[in-house]
């Protein structure tokens, strides 16, 4: 049998339009390492990040992840704004909030809940694929609120909220990670 050999031209390269529907054609991601109070009863920017993806079919997969002390109730969850647009909750073709929870009663909406964590804290990891149908810079962000009394029920983000300046306390991280994902 005979030995073929290849130039490196023969061989060719993928690139979007050869890749596979479900492949990752680019990924970004936004790190807090600051701490951040919230004492607010709607919901606060904490984190974002923009994406532009390369054509109206892909899918935007995001991935969220909040470290949080508090104390009392506080929510999470990511929205999307689209370059010229409103701020949106990520929802389906129906409409029905993809990335929240069901309307129910006086209850908040949202993709993550947490409750009194004073000396140790909370993770949140908020995984969602959106389907912008867009060209346009997109720009994902986290955001927190504290449903009940602002002024005695905080959040804080990247620390505990109780920790003096002891030793076992820590300082942590939040990321927002967003890739396209070929339609």
């Amino acid at each position: 049998m005979a030995i073929t050999t290849l130039g490196a031209n023969a061989i060719g390269t993928l690139s979007g339009p050869n890749l596979p529907t479900g492949s990752v054609l680019q990924t970004l991601q936004a790190n807090k390492t600051d701490k951040q109070l919230i004492e607010s009863t709607s919901f606060v920017d904490i984190l974002s990040q923009a994406i532009t993806p390369s054509a109206t079919s892909s899918g935007i997969l995001i991935m969220a992840y909040v470290t949080s002390g508090g104390n009392g109730h506080w929510d999470f969850k990511v929205t999307r704004t689209v370059s010229g647009g409103s701020e949106a909750n990520i929802d389906n073709a129906s409409g029905t909030g993809v990335g929240i929870g069901d309307v129910d009663q006086t209850k908040q909406r949202s993709a993550s809940h947490h409750w009194y964590k004073q000396y140790d804290g909370t993770q949140s990891t908020i995984v969602l694929l959106d389907y912008p149908n867009t060209t346009s810079a997109t720009t994902y962000k986290i955001k927190g609120s504290s449903l009940h009394d602002s002024s005695s029920y905080d959040i804080t983000v990247n620390y505990q909220y109780n920790t003096g300046n002891a030793g076992w306390a820590a300082t942590t991280i939040t990321s927002l990670t967003v890739q396209e994902i070929k339609g």
